[in-house]
């Protein structure tokens, strides 16, 4: 009989060949050795004593490895003939009573590969497999609790009434984990509506029990299949109801009506949002929905997330921490928060980067230091009875709307208004899907030179409301106007604006356009101390700076706020020359004249080249019977362009100032960017200036708003105050010094 030294020996170098051992150690003085299946999916160390009475044991665990590792028939056959008797009979034993798991195991395998065309990863490094289910294809998660039941009724179904093993539904699931990280695709998994851009269309998913959703192209819209190319997946999601292409035109409106919504701006802002979260891929604004109690404002929220992406549950409440945040928003396209009082330090930064689609990370399940990066563009609305979203990133990025409370004439019991609701749902999805294509067809030939920050939900909306039968830029304007109020918002909940709105008039005289402050941060730390105990602000409050680099920093989120809502231009810079070198500086300048500096921003002309015809932005003057058809080309065209061009430039300022200079100033609004910026502003300054060297507020405040470089004149304005080329006198007036 061999030795059991020469049997390891023997046994390891055999198993090497057949490449299922990639090392081993096989010390004879120790009586000690070691080995190291290898397996395409998995690994498995066995370290033993070679002992006469651990040999068995050995044997025993080696074959069980090898059985779990599904080795063929070969292999085993080689295990038996290279052990002695006793182990032979072992392992024959073994190996027999594991038939029918290995049975169990291959049946199971062949079954879900007939059922299934589909192993891949999703975006955030998750098996999926698109599986076979009735007659419909699903996706669903291999590690998932949902695919290991139906891999029971697939074996169930398939031996006819046989209940698999629980290791063995493990092992195949195992091996499927495997295939799919290892040899599979990754393939984005869409939540509710994805964008198909090879095809240029949009599937909206309708989460029902056969998996189909709806296909809307510029052609028009269907319900299909799932498509291959477009792949879904579904956590709470409750199916929606299928949409009906017969119904009245005014369907909006009666949904509108419904929810006693009767101001003409609230129905276009409510339209055109509403319908813009059908189209994916792009930053959708926060809905805040504001109003005491009994005003409706929840009520129309769950029929907004019943009507976009209905769910087991339709409002959520705010998390304590940001992974549960992270959880919700992973799990639902629409997430609306309810009756918000107020919100955990990281909500605001969370939700800006859920709605423009910026990473966050979150720790894997199950794992130590594995964390998951989500990359999804999400739709948030929230409600309360006050605003509690007050930071300036999240007002920027949002649609405010108050709510007044119901009278007791236009009560009516829930049950009611939801039965009529649920009458109107499939007809205002179809009409909102033909709407949808009529969008694709036309987005392409709006254009707009005049977008907010929020500038993809501008275009995608002007093009809505035209489509819905609103005038061009009917929408922008009313979109503009509830940016201003967003910016009042900011500005009545930050106490750092409240303050700098003070000192800026503390520093103005009476009767004067403008207002002039410079100095250090610490000096403009120390006046806004003091105004602000003056003026009962709150210096202890969380927003207010504690020292002078704090200052910077608080202020940098609010300077758009402080100079669209108050006209209070704020620079902050250090300069290189000069006393305050090196030194961060403050610049404030105020236009107190408010009502003048909007309508000189309302009448600044821009121009569009729209179907064939040159056009006048929403803020351009009217038009005039000059606005004929554009030429197709040549030099009758660029001629024309020039033309309307010089003649909206000239309009642009409607003041009783010298014609001569305004005209000059209009020429450095066109010219300023084609030539040497430098040169053309000292250039064209000086043309503005009065023989003293002056130039009055008025023409500041016009070059300040009028130009279409406005941050470049600004920016250079700053530079030659810093080196002393330019002073600002007591009444808001510039003087150059020749320096």
């Amino acid at each position: 009989m061999t030795s059991q030294n020469e049997i390891v020996l023997e046994l390891s170098d055999a198993l090497k060949q057949k490449e299922i051992v990639t090392s081993y150690i096989a010390n004879l003085k120790t009586s000690h050795f070691t080995i190291e299946l290898n397996h395409k999916y998995d690994k498995k160390v066995i370290n033993s004593p070679i002992q006469s009475d651990n040999w068995q044991k050995t044997i025993k665990t080696l074959a069980e490895e090898l059985k779990r590792m599904y080795i063929n028939q070969d292999h085993i056959t080689m295990l038996c003939d290279t052990a002695d008797d006793n182990s032979s009979k072992i392992l024959n034993q073994i190996f027999d009573e594991g038939s029918e798991s290995k049975s169990q195991a291959k049946t199971l395998v062949e079954v879900v590969e007939k059922k299934s065309d589909l192993l891949f990863q999703d975006q955030y490094g998750a098996p999926c497999i698109k599986i076979e289910v009735d007659d419909h294809h699903e996706i669903m998660f291999i590690q998932n609790s949902k695919f290991k039941n139906y891999l029971s009724k697939l074996y169930f179904d398939a031996t006819r009434g046989q209940v698999v093993c629980q290791d063995i539904q493990n092992d195949v699931i195992r091996i499927l984990t495997a295939r799919a990280l290892f040899e599979g695709q990754t393939k984005d998994l869409n939540l509710r509506v994805a964008w198909a851009k090879q095809n240029e269309e949009i599937h909206y998913d309708l989460t029902d029990s056969k998996w189909r959703c709806v296909q809307v192209t510029k052609e028009g819209w269907s319900i299909i299949p799932h498509q291959k190319d477009t792949l879904f997946t579904r956590f709470n999601q409750k199916a929606q109801v299928q949409p009906d292409h017969d119904y009245p035109n005014d369907i909006f409106d009666k949904f509108l009506d419904l929810m006693h919504i009767y101001d003409p701006e609230r129905r276009i802002m409510n339209k055109v949002w509403i319908i813009s979260v059908f189209i994916p891929e792009f930053p959708h604004t926060i809905d805040i929905h504001l109003g005491e109690k009994g005003s409706l404002k929840s009520t129309l929220c769950r029929y907004k997330k019943r009507l976009i992406d209905p769910d087991k549950i339709e409002l959520l409440t705010i998390p304590k921490d940001k992974s549960e945040f992270v959880q919700q928003l992973y799990h639902n396209y629409l997430a609306i928060y309810e009756n918000v009082r107020h919100i955990p330090p990281w909500f605001s930064d969370e939700v800006c980067r859920a709605i423009t689609g910026a990473g966050t990370s979150k720790r894997g399940l199950y794992t130590n230091d594995e964390d998951v990066i989500y990359n999804y563009k999400r739709c948030i609305g929230v409600n309360g009875v006050n605003n509690v979203l007050t930071e300036s990133d999240v007002l920027d990025r949002s649609i405010l709307e108050e709510f007044d409370r119901l009278t007791p004439e236009q009560r009516r019991e829930e049950a009611d208004v939801d039965i009529d609701f649920e009458v109107m749902r499939p007809k205002l999805l179809g009409y909102i899907f033909d709407i949808m294509v009529k969008v694709l067809q036309i987005k392409p030939t709006v254009k707009l030179t005049d977008l907010p920050r929020m500038a993809d939900f501008a275009a995608w909306g002007e093009a809505i409301a035209r489509t819905l039968g609103y005038e061009p830029l009917e929408f922008i304007n009313i979109y503009y106007s509830n940016i201003g109020r967003q910016n009042v918002e900011a500005i009545e909940t930050n106490p750092l604006a409240q303050a700098i709105d003070k000192f800026s008039d503390m520093r103005c005289e009476h009767g004067k356009s403008s207002c002039y402050w410079y100095g250090t941060t610490s000096k403009a730390l120390e006046y806004l101390n003091q105004v602000a105990i003056q003026n009962g602000i709150d210096i202890n409050s969380k927003g207010w700076p504690k020292a002078p680099h704090w200052l910077t920093r608080r202020l940098r989120p609010i300077l758009s706020n402080l100079r669209e809502g108050l006209g209070i231009d704020v620079t902050i810079s250090i300069p290189t020359s000069g006393e305050n070198k090196n030194i961060s500086t403050i610049r404030i300048l105020k236009v107190a004249q408010l009502a003048q500096l909007a309508q000189l921003i309302e009448n600044q002309a821009q121009i569009e080249e729209q179907d064939g015809k040159a056009i006048l932005n929403s803020r351009a003057i009217n038009p005039t019977p000059d606005d004929i058809a554009l030429p197709e080309t040549g030099e009758n065209r660029a001629q024309f362009i020039e033309s309307r061009a010089s003649k909206a430039s000239k309009a642009t300022f409607r003041t009783s100032e010298d014609p001569e200079r305004l005209n000059g100033l209009n020429d450095f609004s066109r010219n300023y960017l084609s030539q040497d910026k430098k040169m053309v502003f000292w250039s064209k300054l000086s043309d503005l200036a009065k023989n003293d060297g002056t130039i009055s507020s008025e023409t500041l405040q016009q070059a300040l708003t009028g130009s279409c470089a406005y941050s470049d004149f600004r920016n250079l304005l700053n530079d030659a105050i810093s080196n002393g080329e330019i002073d600002f006198l007591v009444d808001g007036s510039l003087r150059m010094t020749g320096k």
